[in-house]
């Protein structure tokens, strides 16, 4: 009962944070483009994908940190979940510091290395100088949001997500509304972010976990060993994805145009920000996962991961029809200098592998917490390797500008929905040794359910003219209605459909 209400109020936070969150973004986005421009704005998703290959050289040691930290805690083993905490604080610091020197040297030398206008060099500068900060802050105090993984207490870690998010659309406001347009207000906002985050990890630390202390003493080198020998395998994780998504803003830097890569920046925001609330939501079931696996629990953890498939597979329903069936009408309103069909078309390219990898989501996490991170690592990098592969003997055949960006944003996810469909269910079933195919029923259940309810909105699109915002909101909630009652009623058992009854019950 107590696990089933912890659930519920993690997911219930989880889910209002991300509300929020999408809401305060879809109002600040083209709020930001209106100001600075497409072009510049397309420098703000390089700076963070150039951020995401810094991130490769924490990954190897931050990624398996909270798994082990919260295993030795689970296992009332305070002194080894010390060394683990210690040792990787320690680190931390030190490869921020070593770090300054490249990211210095990139600063510098921004207009060298991509195709930069001479009108906003130094804006860019600043906005990447700021975004790079960013990265130092996070990486030197990640490990302490271990307290709130490890309590379980993703709601509170959800509201304070969205007290963040919401500083900085207020900072964000009034920089644009009193300062001279620049876009070097994100990377500061950025900043804002961070640092309140890493206040509020630091007080819920000595709240729920005061047996966690800061110590050279504590400093181990057999605990980074160990944590570096699972976490490099999260490092060729972290290529992958950068190979696979991170660098289409550089492609089409290089390959097509800057002015192009503002317009795909603009239309990766809908498919990354689903992606992301799908990686958020998956993170609600980690804490439980890595709790059982600790005790040994082997059953629930399958219980659990399947039950997982299943509502993230309701949940994904709605994404793919708002943005599959009317994402041209909401790139019209949302953006409407821009061309909406061209955006629209992009994010389905960019998207399509999301009708079967938003639902196993979950099914990723199999391997972190089992420490099996090395079998994942090498399917997502086959994939992405392919991926770019592709994309770059493509270069050579193909020389329409329109038909290289759509090569570019289309090649990483055909191959993520093949990595997706094959070898995430086999390979997560083999980790809990379980049969091949036990995730791949709840797949499809959930793959049907967004293609039937696809067909049927985009025969009713055709009946029921949607050119607002009013009537766009009113189609959106009718598509949140029968994504929920249909989903409800096909993808759940008799006990399952219980289960989520009681705890919609609970205060």
């Amino acid at each position: 009962m107590q696990e089933g209400k912890r659930f519920a109020i993690n997911l219930a936070a989880k889910s209002m944070s991300l509300v929020l969150n999408l809401v305060i973004s879809f109002f600040l986005t083209p709020f930001i483009i209106r100001h600075v421009g497409t072009e510049s704005y397309g420098f703000v998703g390089l700076a963070n994908d150039v951020v995401d290959i810094a991130r490769i050289a924490a990954v190897a040691l931050n990624s398996m940190a909270l798994r082990f930290i919260t295993v030795s805690l689970h296992r009332n083993d305070i002194e080894q979940a010390n060394r683990y905490f210690s040792s990787v604080m320690i680190v931390n610091f030190l490869l921020a510091a070593f770090l300054i020197l490249p990211f210095g040297g990139m600063i510098v030398f921004l207009d060298k290395l991509f195709s930069v206008s001479g009108h906003i060099l130094s804006d860019v500068r600043l906005l990447w100088s700021f975004v790079f900060l960013n990265f130092l802050l996070t990486v030197a105090g990640s490990t302490f949001s271990v307290a709130l993984f490890a309590k379980n207490r993703i709601d509170k870690e959800s509201f304070r997500s969205a007290e963040s998010v919401a500083i900085r659309a207020v900072f964000l406001f009034l920089c644009y509304s009193f300062l001279a347009p620049k876009v070097y207000y994100v990377g500061i906002s950025y900043c804002v972010l961070t640092v309140y985050v890493l206040c509020s990890n630091l007080y819920y630390t000595k709240l729920y976990l005061p047996e966690l202390k800061l110590s050279r003493t504590y400093f181990d080198k057999t605990s980074i060993r160990t944590l570096l020998s699972s976490g490099s395998w999260n490092c060729l994780t972290k290529v992958a994805t950068i190979l696979s998504t991170g660098l289409d803003l550089l492609f089409i830097n290089l390959f097509v145009g800057e002015l192009e890569m503002g317009v795909v920046s603009i239309s990766k925001t809908m498919p990354t920000t689903v992606l992301s609330v799908f990686i958020i939501l998956s993170g609600v079931f980690l804490p439980r996962l890595t709790e059982d696996y600790s005790k040994g629990n082997r059953e629930n953890m399958v219980r659990n991961t399947v039950f997982s498939v299943k509502l993230l597979g309701l949940f994904a329903a709605i994404p793919l029809i708002a943005v599959g069936v009317f994402g041209d009408v909401f790139y019209s309103l949302w953006t409407p200098t821009e061309n909406a069909r061209l955006l629209w078309f992009l994010s389905i390219a960019g998207g399509a592998s999301y009708v079967v990898s938003l639902s196993t989501q979950n099914l990723w996490n199999v391997f972190t917490v089992t420490n099996r991170v090395k079998l994942s690592s090498a399917g997502l990098v086959l994939s992405a390797g392919a991926s770019v592969l592709t994309v770059l003997i493509s270069m050579f055949f193909v020389s329409d500008p329109s038909l290289r960006t759509f090569l570019i944003v289309g090649c990483s996810a055909l191959y993520n929905l093949l990595l997706s469909a094959t070898f995430l269910p086999i390979q997560a079933a083999k980790c809990l040794n379980i049969p091949k195919k036990t995730f791949y029923a709840p797949t499809l259940q959930s793959l049907l359910l967004s293609v039937v309810l696809c067909v049927f909105f985009s025969v009713l699109k055709i009946f029921i003219p949607i050119n607002s915002w009013l009537s766009l909101l009113l189609m959106f909630g009718f598509i949140c209605l029968c994504c929920l009652v249909f989903g409800f009623l096909l993808l759940f058992r008799k006990s399952e459909k219980q289960a989520l009854l009681a705890m919609l019950q609970r205060k």
